[in-house]
């Protein structure tokens, strides 16, 4: 087992000055995509992919390495630990918590959608989508409240949404198009179940019929942003041929094999093992369901029983589910005591929010759209702001 006390950035060794770690951080981050770059390795094997998305690659896997580097405990100990089956549910509950935040912010973002709010920091609609990935930081939504916790604990005893409630599976919490998508009868078609849960014991199904007002507008903006470019650098005569080779993506398990293959320093060859790692620990793979639901059952802490009316196997795995969701449930008062002191001491993860705030500034989709906003409002006779 690696020892991170030699960390070339282990925390006692980076700034602990809230602007001299940003800049630090910043700094290597260029350096991180300078080593790639120049590194013969990394361009051997870049050769097996298409040339357009090596950069995009680059830069992916140089601030994936800096997220690594700033919350190297976190994936050492989730890789390392060996739960108890109750400190399992602990954890499930405590992380659950995080969709009453998702919901809170999707309602947020209809409200700002329609020009009915505005939120500081929040400039654009992927703003949303970055939040999204720092929920539990994210500093303008409302705290959590205890009647959402019992919300919460209605739906995990009460729903049949096993995926989403137990393995957190549901990944595009703020995906507006996404999940207001319309089916043949004109309801959402891909809408979490949770927040169906959440509307109709709150009463806030109405914010869905609220006009997409600042959307719109944008979509309008990178279409007029987009239709300038291709007016101003139209397709060459003699374009190269099409790139065949496939392209690299910048997340996930390409990150990982990259990294076991030119990556030179052996705690983050480690990092990326257990980054892969934390991807991977919900998958399931459907032969496995069995295995998995009868070693929960044959650890359970009172009488289970089976549904009668099912086929043996179906019937193991929803009384595994029913069990796991009761527990998390009655796991959901302590994870929340735990969300209120965390709150009430200023604890929000591993960065601070204005470092968080800089790396969404930072974020090379979130400058794209930018850019592309302002210009389109640029051409379209209008002031450069988000304004609109």
């Amino acid at each position: 087992m690696i020892n991170f006390d030699d960390f070339i950035y282990n925390k006692a060794r980076v700034p602990d000055n809230a602007t001299e770690k940003t800049e630090f951080f910043k700094n290597l981050e260029q350096q991180f995509q300078d080593e790639i770059a120049n590194s013969e390795a990394a361009k051997e094997y870049f050769k097996h992919y298409s040339a357009i998305s090596i950069s995009g690659f680059i830069n992916s896997f140089a601030r994936q390495k800096i997220s690594l580097a700033q919350s190297y405990e976190y994936y050492e100990r989730l890789y390392n630990e060996n739960e108890t089956l109750e400190l399992g549910f602990q954890n499930r509950a405590e992380e659950l918590l995080d969709i009453i935040l998702q919901k809170k912010l999707f309602n947020m973002q209809l409200l700002w959608r329609a020009g009915k709010l505005n939120i500081e920091g929040v400039d654009i609609a992927y703003d949303f989508e970055f939040w999204e990935s720092n929920i539990a930081s994210c500093p303008f939504i409302a705290p959590i409240e205890e009647h959402e916790v019992e919300i919460l604990k209605d739906f995990l005893l009460h729903s049949n949404d096993y995926d989403e409630m137990l393995e957190y599976s549901y990944s595009e919490w703020q995906d507006y198009d996404t999940i207001m998508e319309k089916d043949k009868y004109g309801l959402p078609d891909d809408m979490p179940a949770w927040y169906d849960f959440y509307d109709m014991r709150m009463g806030t199904s109405a914010l869905l019929i609220l006009p997409n007002t600042k959307g719109d507008k944008e979509n309008y903006y990178l279409e007029c942003n987009a239709k300038a470019i291709q007016i101003n650098n139209p397709p060459a005569a003699n374009a190269a041929p099409d790139d065949s080779r496939p392209y690299l993506m910048g997340y996930g398990e390409e990150l990982y094999k990259f990294a076991n293959s030119c990556e030179t320093d052996a705690h983050f060859v480690a990092l990326f093992k257990y980054y892969d790692y934390a991807n991977k620990k919900e998958d399931r793979l459907s032969g496995d369901d069995i295995t998995f639901a009868v070693d929960t059952l044959s650890n359970a802490d009172r009488p289970i029983y089976l549904s009668g009316h099912l086929k043996w196997a179906d019937a193991i795995i929803e009384a595994a589910n029913k069990y796991k969701a009761t527990k998390i449930a009655e796991a959901l008062d302590s994870a929340f005591e735990e969300y209120q002191l965390r709150r009430d001491l200023g604890i929000s993860g591993n960065q601070t929010i204005a470092e968080i705030r800089a790396n969404n500034f930072r974020d090379t989709i979130c400058q794209h759209y930018r850019k592309a906003i302002l210009n389109g409002r640029k051409l379209c006779g209008e002031p450069e702001d988000f304004n609109y």
